[in-house]
């Protein structure tokens, strides 16, 4: 099976999307599958290890300058976040003025082009596609969203009669999608969902929100999760010993408030917060200034020390998304680390259920934080920490990825096109 991966993120770029197209083209092609990946050119450009054909297309004259900086600084030896080893970098949690000025050029990109920015990539990309489609090496091909970019190409595999997936992961309509492309961004994801011979996402809430929004039926729909690697074991990164260590991993959206942990850490003794994101809140670097020993900022990290963070770990911070259908995708990786995990929500979700169904972690309302660190404190000074707990490899072994791209290869093998549309 010859499969085409369009996708906007992909190593060595940090991001959650990158992690899962990385994970798709990698399992796929250790099942059988010739993968090609059509993606953009990014900064410090590392050899492709993972057993794929990878297509670098430009992402425009801005990320392409942000680029050329980028590799300007990896040849002075001066990177700005760590390599995929474990070796810890300097942590730096805010950005310079050059870093300010090309966030801002982002924001205003997103805010003149619809989906968002990756428009200019997409239009790129275009001629490259079009090639691979119309010399018949493609039978098969997956189109990943968020970002949104690469929906945009999603007609060329209708045109060309190649049964292809929608990725969608997350809504293209979401709650923090810009007013004036709410509407556009609605006929997208519809018109995605329609066109599609199958469609994924990452949570069932996310199935029952594009099934009811746009009359799909749910044999069109598959939930495929985020998903941790099972082949190589992190090296845990040695964290305070003397006290309880809470760590978290990612970005702190602003759907995602530490504020009610920081303010029930004054009650807790024998608890320090460890953080690994970029571009920290102003709450949580001033929590960082005024209490340095409860509260470390690790920076901007690579995949692999994040991983030896959350191996390190006493105890793994998970924060819901508040007013969003998604599941936080690291809670995957957590089930991978195996170590405890305590998850902050207003209401029951996914996550809490699925720490219930694997006997992984606690779930917690913001006001019950401070009575549950007290627990775990004394738990962990017990040494009583992970009987509590289910920390048997095989409680979490349906979240690996080879486990969750299983059920995409199935379906990249035994879709067919026209059998699809005669089901309709």
């Amino acid at each position: 099976m010859r499969v085409l991966l369009l996708a906007h993120d992909f190593p060595p770029v940090r991001s959650p999307q990158s992690i899962r197209a990385a994970a798709f083209a990698s399992e796929l092609a250790l099942a059988g599958a010739h993968i090609t990946v059509v993606t953009r050119e990014c900064g410090v450009v590392e050899a492709d290890r993972l057993g794929v054909d990878v297509r670098r297309v430009s992402p425009g004259p801005l990320e392409s300058l942000v680029n050329r900086a980028a590799r300007r600084r990896a040849g002075a030896g001066g990177g700005a976040v760590a390599s995929e080893g474990a070796e810890r970098p300097a942590p730096a949690v805010g950005l310079n003025w050059k870093g300010r000025l090309v966030r801002r050029l982002r924001r205003g990109m997103h805010w003149i082009c619809f989906p968002d920015a990756t428009v200019v990539w997409a239009r790129n990309a275009r001629p490259l596609v079009e090639s691979l489609l119309a010399s018949g090496a493609v039978d098969r091909a997956i189109v990943m969203h968020e970002p949104g970019g690469a929906l945009l190409l999603a007609s060329s595999f209708v045109r060309a009669g190649v049964p292809w997936i929608a990725d969608l992961a997350d809504p293209v309509l979401a709650q923090y999608t810009l007013a004036h492309w709410r509407n556009s961004a609605f006929r997208l994801e519809r018109d995605v969902s329609a066109g599609a011979t199958h469609v994924t996402v990452t949570n069932r809430a996310t199935k029952d929100l594009i099934a009811h929004r746009h009359g799909l039926p749910e044999h069109r729909i598959t939930v495929i999760t985020q998903g941790f690697d099972n082949r190589d074991a992190p090296k845990p990164v040695a964290l305070a010993p003397e006290r309880m260590n809470l760590v978290y991993t990612g970005r702190l959206y602003a759907f995602r408030s530490v504020v009610p942990l920081l303010s029930a850490m004054r009650e807790v003794d024998g608890v320090v917060l460890h953080v690994a994101g970029p571009e920290p809140p102003a709450e949580l670097v001033r929590a960082a200034e005024l209490f340095p020993d409860r509260v470390m900022l690790h920076g901007e990290v690579s995949h692999a020390y994040a991983r030896g963070l959350q191996a390190g770990a006493d105890v793994l911070l998970s924060i819901g998304n508040a007013g969003l259908p998604q599941t936080p995708g690291k809670i995957y990786e957590y089930l991978g680390a195996g170590r405890p995990v305590m998850h902050i929500a207003e209401t029951a979700d996914e996550t809490a259920g699925l720490l219930a169904a694997t006997g992984r972690g606690v779930s917690v309302a913001p006001a019950g934080i401070s009575l549950e660190l007290q627990r775990l404190v004394a738990d962990w000074s017990e040494g009583s920490l992970d009987s509590r707990f289910d920390m048997n490899a095989n409680a979490a072994c349906g979240y690996t990825w080879r486990a969750q791209v299983a059920s995409l290869a199935r379906i990249l093998s035994e879709f067919d096109l026209q059998d699809v549309h005669a089901q309709e």
